[in-house]
């Protein structure tokens, strides 16, 4: 030969005279021709071959400590780590849970909502459920009474401690309804009729055009009266039959216990 080739990438020659060249070890890498030797991977990268032209770094959550590795160790429970780490990281995610009350047991319209999450890498995962299912939107609604573990899960997989939220059933109103009908054909109701409520948790309301009404009042204990009132000076396109009619005390004034 009138010339030597130099070794490819990957391998070396450190000795005159060589006839061929040698793979790197795993661990160590050659990027360029005619290498003398070759470089130990970093720590945080690794190499699990010979002839290794470059190292790959260390996947989410795994790490390793010392430069020529052939492999990486992976972070225990409750540790994780980045891209590359040469070593693992303790979790500590933190948030606030801020419910909602149900407005009435069975009503179904309790809320929690999420925020403040820190000590975490987003995008942030939320649960109602210890951590069973994961989604992405911070506030659960929909929600009945009851108590609910709550827990925050970031892009590393990283796990909060579950916090128990609960989420009460706000007392149910009272609700009174009936038809308010004219008395003249004990048929037609009475459109706009006033409906008084008296009590512990006075209210009112006012009626359709086919004299239905309902009334809602806080819950409270007690004799509650109901009562209507019809002004006759707003007929509203009444007869004269129906507005003599009204002259006289409108039925439907119960008292309930």
């Amino acid at each position: 030969a009138t010339s030597c080739t130099a070794c490819e990438a990957g391998r070396y020659s450190n000795t005159p005279g060589a006839t061929a060249c040698t793979a790197c070890e795993a661990g160590y890498f050659s990027a360029t021709t005619g290498a003398t030797s070759c470089t130990a991977c970093a720590a945080g990268y690794f190499s699990n071959t010979t002839g290794s032209t470059s190292c790959m770094a260390c996947a989410i959550n795994t790490y390793s400590s010392t430069p020529a590795s052939t492999s990486c160790a992976a972070c225990g429970s409750g540790f994780y780590s980045p891209p590359a780490s040469t070593e693992c990281s303790m979790c500590n995610l933190t948030f606030t849970a801020t419910p909602t009350d149900e407005s009435c047991a069975g009503a179904m319209d309790g809320q929690i909502a999420i925020s403040n999450v820190s000590g975490g890498t987003g995008p942030f995962q939320y649960s109602i459920d210890n951590g069973s299912t994961y989604v992405g939107t911070a506030t659960f609604t929909g929600l009945s009474a009851g108590t609910y573990p709550v827990r925050v899960q970031d892009s590393y997989g990283c796990e909060s401690d579950p916090v128990n939220v609960d989420v009460y059933a706000s007392p149910c109103p009272l609700l009174f309804s009936g038809k308010i009908l004219w008395e003249h054909d004990d048929v037609s109701g009475v459109k706009d009729a006033t409906v008084n409520v008296s009590g512990p948790s006075p209210g009112s309301g006012l009626t359709d055009a086919n004299g239905d009404f309902l009334v809602s009042v806080p819950l409270a204990t007690g004799n509650y009266t109901v009562k209507p009132v019809k002004n006759i000076n707003k007929t509203n396109g009444l007869t004269v039959a129906d507005a003599m009619d009204d002259q006289q005390p409108l039925p439907c004034a119960n008292t309930l216990n």
